[in-house]
């Protein structure tokens, strides 16, 4: 059996660790900080594409042994971990295999949405009837990607997930014609700039000791839908504007997009915006909050945070943008300490 390090569920922020004084923010060695899927959201299926943010504290990641596996075990009704533990392993055959490296390509299982989504799973002999998945607070639903990284200090295994299009339960037929034709697959999300003190930076900055505004902007999406803007809203179709929504080419908006939500205490479709969260990491100095973000009734495409630094040094900043569908991109920037 292999110990793992350190066991981590990326983009929610569950975490066990050995020692609870350190912040989830610091990082001092190797670590995987996200996972992410391209597309977003994908179908049975369906091919898509893995990559994990792997960082080092000096800037330079070694060519680490990277395993990648998609975990097909279900999430016993008594467990209160967003995903089944048991999936962090490194062998089973409830892992279906991606190789290794930084990237990783595999295609969601036919079977995803009886496992993870409203369809009801199938039943074994001798067992009683299966029930369908309790969908995520946006509706959605999720297939776990597993991800071990084998560093110096010890292995860390990761759990990331990607969003399922499995449609929606409970709904009356018109509601859930409606949503089929309503609703849009996520995109991920995009940074339109990273400030470092109100100044837009892509590269290495130069600041004094002390506390230090950084700043994450994201493009603004529309709050309504033209055709010919260039984003598929929910009230657009492939019928009614071709030209944001054709099959197979649905335009996203890269910001805090607006999606049809089932709502199953008022019975029928409404229309919610994705809130935003980012997620801060540095390798010195100590952050206001490991996480902020924009709440869902919030417009502002923006949020910001303190990094507070004391002596003359070179210090790595990672910032993870992640929408509400679980949609992710991030970007790292290097800070000269004068």
């Amino acid at each position: 059996m292999v110990l793992l390090r350190r066991v981590v569920v990326v983009g929610l922020l569950v975490a066990c660790r050995p020692d609870l004084s350190l912040r989830q923010s610091f990082v001092d060695g190797p670590r995987i900080l996200a996972v992410r899927s391209v597309p977003a959201e994908a179908e049975t299926k369906q091919p898509v594409s893995f990559e994990a943010l792997i960082v080092d504290p000096s800037g330079k990641v070694p060519p680490f042994a990277v395993d990648w596996a998609m975990c097909i075990a279900r999430k016993p009704l008594a467990e209160l971990e967003p995903v089944n533990p048991i999936c962090t392993a490194r062998t089973g055959d409830f892992l279906i295999p991606l190789g290794q490296g930084p990237t990783a390509l595999g295609t969601i299982p036919s079977e995803a949405c009886r496992l993870f989504g409203p369809e009801v799973p199938a039943t074994k002999p001798g067992e009683p009837f299966g029930r369908p998945t309790d969908s995520d607070p946006t509706g959605g639903y999720s297939l776990p990607i597993r991800v071990i990284l084998a560093a110096d200090r010890g292995d860390e295994a990761v759990v990331g997930t990607t969003r399922l299009s499995c449609g929606v339960a409970g709904a009356a037929s018109g509601d859930a014609t409606d949503f089929r034709q309503r609703y849009h697959v996520n995109s991920n999300p995009l940074i339109a700039a990273l400030k470092v003190n109100g100044i837009s930076t892509m590269g290495d900055t130069n600041v004094a000791a002390g506390p230090v505004r950084l700043e994450v902007d994201w493009p603004t999406c529309p709050d309504s839908d033209a055709c010919g803007d260039g984003v598929c809203g929910p009230d657009e179709t492939e019928t009614s504007c071709a030209a944001d929504c054709a099959s197979g080419a649905v335009k996203g908006c890269g910001g805090a997009e607006r999606y049809v939500y089932y709502d199953a205490e008022a019975f029928h479709n409404v229309t919610r915006r994705e809130s935003m969260r980012i997620s801060w990491f540095a390798t010195s100095g100590a952050f206001a909050v490991d996480v902020s973000g924009r709440e869902e009734v919030d417009l502002s495409t923006s949020a910001a945070n303190t990094l507070t630094l004391s002596s003359a040094q070179k210090v790595l900043v990672w910032v993870v943008l992640r929408d509400a569908r679980g949609g992710a991109v991030w970007q790292q920037l290097v800070l000269n300490v004068q």
